[in-house]
């Protein structure tokens, strides 16, 4: 763990920034429990509670639904929930609250942004333009980008090589054990946000360099650091996405 000296000079060697989506960026919980239950009902199966789901975001979806059904239900449940959570996706979706704070400062400060997520990348991008997240990220990797999906690594190593950086130059942010896994298995600058289901100890346990309690709090931190804003025009002078 770092301690906050410490973090704010990491804040400023940093040149990529990564983030995990869903708990991270947005919460979508009530889409992904929904969507679970319209596949578990169409089925003909019981529902999930709310208190198993809400700790299987990040993990392969599935992974997830794997340990509720088998064989060939298992694709059908993931071809019904896909179909549904497209249908609530944006209703059901906000922004994490200083989300795109956080970014803008990262941007200014020509730092490369972008997100890998477990979630298809197709739908990723919907939710992130459609709260116009988009204009501050250079990448988006999702599901489909990757033959092995978080905590692998290969998204977030697929990332930092299409900015043309090493991976002691990024940084990953998530909310889940599965986010700082895959972070350090990649050898980023691992942070974290207590916005998910994974508790504060665990996210430690985990390997995270640092808890923030939200990225609100992650923003307060980058106003402290000590880097000059203003160098980069964000993703206008960026790569675009995949």
């Amino acid at each position: 763990m770092l301690d906050l000296e410490d973090l704010l000079t990491a804040f400023d060697r940093l040149k990529g920034m990564l983030f995990d989506l869903d708990g991270t960026l947005i919460d979508s919980f009530e889409t992904i429990y929904d969507a679970v239950n319209v596949a578990m009902e169409r089925l003909g199966l019981p529902s999930i509670p709310p208190e198993e789901i809400r700790p299987t975001i990040g993990v392969p979806l599935k992974l997830v639904l794997g340990t509720y059904l088998q064989g060939d239900l298992v694709d059908k449940a993931v071809s019904i929930y896909r179909a549904r959570q497209m249908e609530t996706l944006l209703s059901g979706t906000r922004v994490m609250p200083g989300a795109e704070e956080v970014l803008s400062q990262l941007t200014s400060r020509g730092i490369l942004c972008g997100v890998v997520t477990n979630k298809p990348t197709h739908m990723a991008k919907v939710v992130l333009e459609h709260f116009a997240l988009d204009r501050y990220l250079n990448l988006v990797v999702g599901l489909d980008n990757v033959k092995k999906p978080k905590p692998d690594p290969e998204g977030l190593l697929s990332a930092i090589s299409h900015f043309g950086l090493e991976a002691k130059d990024c940084g990953y942010v998530g909310d889940s054990v599965v986010d700082m896994i895959t972070g350090k298995a990649a050898g980023t600058l691992v942070l974290a946000v207590a916005t998910g289901a994974s508790s504060v100890g665990d996210l430690k346990a985990a390997g995270a360099d640092f808890v923030f309690r939200d990225l609100e709090e992650m923003a307060i931190y980058l106003r402290k650091s000590g880097k000059t804003e203003g160098k980069s025009k964000g993703k206008k002078e960026g790569r675009e996405s995949k």
